[in-house]
């Protein structure tokens, strides 16, 4: 099969009411400044720096936002207008607070979807039909034990969201795949084939009883799957990058080390456990230390210029890198490549291993097919970034967007 790169942007779950970049800044239009202090100096302040238009929303964007704090943090500065002013030793706290009220939005949508999840079972499908395509590919293999393309998978997913949507899908797929029947190798025995995902993640938690979570590596899986132990079970490796950080994701304020809050591995779980509206109420301890983490400690890179790279993150991002050099296929996901995404842009302008390339972005009214840039009767920006960084490659558009384009998108990955 061709090597096939899955990557994903805001647009892949907007579907489920979760905001894309355009739209964040709403959040902060009424900001309670009891509850909130430091938030409402900051809106106080870009009001004043970018103002608002007739209808009351600011003129600029959350990436303007991250720019204008990042930028000065490099600097060691403040932030100041007429009547407001945010010193430097409170600049890092106030970024945080940003990504905080980001995310207690998210996870107050999250959690009245939980009500109705008939749409984010459609996201668990989706995974669940790409994992069962990718075993059964293998089944039909002549199996090698000791060679590594035999249980790396053809498919990798690069998420570029933080958000809940974007990750525990996958784990709820790859959970009811691996516990049904029927997946077996014969090696003279029977091992029952499953499927798991490296998150590029050391270990997590699982649950409240600090009982430690380890999830497969491509070490661990080389020692499941070599023909010297009499495993029950054989285990194909799906890589997933998450190069900007997620929700879940925590860095110990003690050791410094990193992982994911993963509950019982489901997506209800971990909206009740957490809470970014305490700011300091605590998650659980550090699988590695046992020091306390806090639903603040969380790491993630925002959407800015100006990032202050960490070396877990950056480790991510260079694996992500090697995945895109060597995928034959492309499969873009409600992600627009947006201008100010500058250094993402130039490396997939400069992949050569790339064939075909599909994306999928949305529009209204428009029919759910794959078509190529001369059929396309929609255009829009995000349109002609893409066919002027890809044109020399086979390109194809669905404007339908997700999760309406996961059926055409299983269509084209099964050929």
């Amino acid at each position: 099969m061709k090597k096939t790169v899955f990557v994903l942007g805001a647009g892949s779950t907007s579907a489920l009411g979760l905001p894309t970049t355009e739209q964040q800044m709403v959040f902060f239009e009424k900001i309670d400044s009891q509850k909130e202090p430091l938030l409402a100096k900051l809106t106080a302040i870009l009001e004043h720096l970018f103002g608002k238009d007739l209808e009351g929303h600011f003129n600029c964007g959350i990436n303007d936002v991250f720019n204008l704090i990042d930028s000065n943090l490099l600097l060691h500065n403040g932030l100041y207008s007429k009547d407001e002013q945010i010193d430097f030793f409170e600049l890092e706290k106030c970024k945080k607070d940003v990504i905080r009220f980001l995310f207690a939005q998210f996870l107050q949508k999250i959690q009245e979807n939980q009500r109705d999840d008939s749409g984010y079972r459609v996201y668990v499908d989706f995974y669940y039909q790409l994992a069962k395509t990718e075993v059964e590919h293998v089944l039909k293999q002549s199996v090698d034990e000791n060679k590594r393309s035999t249980f790396i998978s053809n498919y990798s997913i690069i998420n570029f969201n933080w958000d809940l949507y974007s990750l525990l899908p996958i784990f709820e797929a790859n959970n009811k795949l691996n516990h049904e029947s029927g997946h077996y190798l014969s090696l003279g025995r029977n091992p029952h084939l499953r499927i798991f995902t490296d998150f590029n993640c050391e270990y997590a938690s699982k649950g409240k009883e600090d009982e430690v979570w380890y999830p497969f590596t491509e070490p661990a899986a080389h020692i499941v799957n070599s023909e010297k132990y009499e495993s029950a079970r054989r285990v194909v490796l799906t890589k997933c990058y998450y190069p900007h950080g997620a929700m879940n994701l925590f860095k110990c304020p003690n050791c410094a080390k990193h992982s994911y809050y993963l509950g019982d591995l489901t997506l209800k779980s971990v909206a009740q456990s957490l809470n970014f509206e305490e700011k300091a109420r605590e998650l659980y301890r550090c699988p590695h230390c046992s020091a306390k983490i806090r639903n603040i400690d969380f790491d993630i890179l925002p959407q800015s210029n100006f990032k202050t790279r960490n070396a877990y993150l950056e480790s991510v991002r260079l694996s992500m890198i090697n995945e895109l050099r060597t995928a034959e296929r492309l499969f873009f996901i409600g992600y627009s490549m947006p201008n100010d995404d500058v250094d993402n842009t130039t490396l997939l302008k400069s992949l050569e291993q790339a064939k075909e390339v599909y994306i999928s972005l949305y529009h209204e009214n428009v029919e759910n097919k794959f078509l190529g840039y001369s059929e396309l009767k929609c255009r829009n920006d995000a349109v002609e970034r893409f066919y002027k960084c890809f044109k020399n490659k086979k390109i194809f558009f669905n404007m339908a967007g997700a999760p309406n384009v996961f059926e055409e998108i299983l269509k084209v990955y099964r050929e």
